[in-house]
């Protein structure tokens, strides 16, 4: 059999040619794919990626939320929803309060709304919109009662100059119980208070009545002096000018905190108080 060199030469060549030509597509291709952006990967992530962004998927396939190498995204919000200041975007932190220390309810950590006034309607001076308190007093009631406990006060003041020691001590105690009574009838009601001198002192020390605690345990022993003659008014010799001198200058003292907290600090406060349907101040 004669094999014709020249037919074969170009059965050859063609075979070659088509091999070439699909390598050379083969290759293309190849590279066409590399320059595609990944399958699970956007254009907009990729160059993100390239800004030192981080993707994150969420539950839904649909949102991608994309972090920063600090852990904030686009809108400066962490994953946990908080931004670097620790506020959400509502404008409320971990603990559910604004930027001025209002929850959500629009009170602050003392209970007042921006107003000043709490939930059951009362003014920081303890006065609702009426000029009435929680003990059912108006602010007039306060400033006729407080001069008049000041001024036995003052006799028992007269009476330790002249030594009657039992007489001035009997005075003072009467003084300091109305007065811790009026303080705390004042900021918690009638219902919360009793005739007992020590519990009254008790609630003003438990609920900060009284922002002073070494007048606090100033009272607590003028307390002990006034209740231990008490039982045996007429009995002297357990009675000094020094001891009653020191009782006396504790309730004067209890007496300035009383008037500064109840009568001053509604004066110098912005807030309406009535009496007796007109407007004070």
């Amino acid at each position: 059999m004669t094999i014709d060199l020249k037919k074969l030469s170009y059965l050859f060549l063609g075979v070659a040619g088509t091999s070439g030509i699909i390598w050379g597509l083969d290759a293309f291709i190849n590279k066409e794919d590399n320059l595609k952006p990944d399958k699970t990967t956007t254009s907009k992530e990729n160059t993100q990626l390239n800004e030192g962004w981080s993707s994150k998927k969420q539950p839904s396939n649909d949102n991608v939320n994309i972090f920063n190498s600090e852990g904030y995204d686009k809108d400066g919000f962490n994953n946990h929803g908080f931004d670097k200041e620790g506020y959400d975007k509502n404008g409320y932190n971990i603990y559910g309060r604004d930027r001025d220390g209002y929850n959500r309810h629009g009170f602050d950590k003392e209970g007042f709304n921006r107003a000043g006034i709490d939930s059951e309607g009362y003014s920081k001076t303890k006065f609702n919109v009426y000029g009435v308190d929680r003990a059912g007093y108006c602010y007039s009631y306060y400033e006729e009662r407080i001069p008049i406990i000041r001024a036995r006060l003052n006799e028992a003041k007269q009476k330790l100059q002249d030594g009657e020691f039992r007489y001035a001590l009997f005075d003072s105690r009467v003084v300091m119980d109305e007065a811790l009574r009026l303080l705390v009838h004042h900021y918690d009601g009638v219902n919360e208070s009793d005739d007992s001198m020590l519990t009254n002192l008790k609630i003003c020390e438990s609920k900060n009545l009284i922002h002073d605690k070494e007048l606090i345990d100033h009272l607590h022993a003028a307390r002990i002096i006034c209740n231990k003659n008490n039982h045996n008014i007429s009995n002297d010799e357990t009675l000094t000018h020094q001891k009653v001198y020191f009782v006396i200058m504790q309730i004067n003292d209890l007496l300035d905190k009383v008037e500064y907290s109840i009568l001053y600090k509604s004066k110098t406060n912005n807030i309406d108080i009535f009496l007796n349907g007109r407007k004070k101040g």
